[in-house]
């Protein structure tokens, strides 16, 4: 598994700038043309062919799967252009950190999976409609708050707050649509965050008050130290035919700078070739042509 592991991380290195550049751009670009053809049909029959429904998907409209994803989070002008300058920083700030693939990979997964939640959830409550959109971006700030847990924003672009306290109060948010909705809707809100542990895992961890990862820390086991290699280990080691390992050794006599450490050996610049001879016939042995 380690193996496995370490052999991912050096595919995403290598293909850490594939993928679609700019894709927060591009989806709120998209966003931004929904929200104005929506603005436009007082009907609300956008509304209903994007928005995600268990059923339909079932009777074969799959771009339910991913269409929500466009929605505007917001039905007034003010509200979504915040809402969207806010996310586009997000999207940014993570694809600047994790890399464009890595990214592209985390919000094509989170929504795949969130997807598939929805429909399981969905299905089991006989729910029509579900409101996937509001989920769709809970684990994207988790990820940003452990990336960069010390980075702040502007709450109500007023108010400064560290991303690590800000995903607190996601996290009370999330406790109280838990305890405020019935079941199983109420499980949307705590399943969104599947795809971020899937992807971040222990890094949780930086979420967590500084106090309390201290405590964590110390609590861990202390790995024994690797004990560190003998100097003198080539003089305990032989091959198979009992000869010790050396990096001189002289033609003539053939002792060897691991027997004789004291003993001085150079190469004869008359040989036709690349031969050391000891101290003693260095310049006492017949020149090899």
């Amino acid at each position: 598994m380690k193996n496995l592991r370490q052999s991912w991380a050096r595919f995403e290195l290598r293909n850490r700038d594939k993928g679609i550049p700019n894709l927060m751009l591009w989806l709120g670009g998209i966003k931004l043309v929904v929200f104005l053809l929506m603005q436009m049909d007082r009907s609300g029959m956008l509304f209903a062919a994007l928005c995600f429904s268990p059923p339909l998907i079932l009777k074969g409209q799959i771009w339910r799967l991913i269409s929500y994803l466009l929605l505007p989070d917001s039905s007034g002008i003010l509200g979504f252009a915040l809402s969207l300058l806010f996310y586009y920083f997000v999207g940014r700030s993570l694809e600047a950190s994790m890399g464009r693939f890595r990214f592209n990979l985390f919000y094509f997964a989170n929504a795949l999976i969130l997807s598939l939640l929805g429909v399981i959830i969905g299905l089991v409550a006989h729910w029509v409609y579900l409101p996937m959109s509001l989920f769709a971006d809970f684990s994207l700030l988790f990820a940003l708050a452990t990336v960069s847990p010390d980075s702040s924003i502007y709450l109500f672009y007023v108010i400064p707050i560290r991303m690590k306290y800000f995903t607190w109060l996601e996290t009370l948010y999330i406790l109280s649509y838990l305890f405020s909705q019935s079941f199983p809707i109420n499980l949307l809100a705590p399943l969104s965050l599947v795809p971020y542990f899937l992807f971040f895992g222990k890094n949780c961890v930086y979420l967590l008050p500084d106090a309390l990862q201290i405590r964590i820390r110390r609590g861990r086991p202390k790995k024994p130290p690797k004990p560190k290699p003998s100097p003198n280990w080539a003089s305990k080691y032989q091959s198979k035919d009992g000869q010790k390992p050396y990096h001189h050794k002289c033609t003539v006599c053939g002792k060897t700078d691991t027997e004789y450490p004291d003993l001085e050996f150079r190469y004869c610049s008359r040989c036709n070739g690349y031969y050391c001879y000891c101290s003693e016939h260095i310049n006492n042995h017949m020149h090899i042509q």
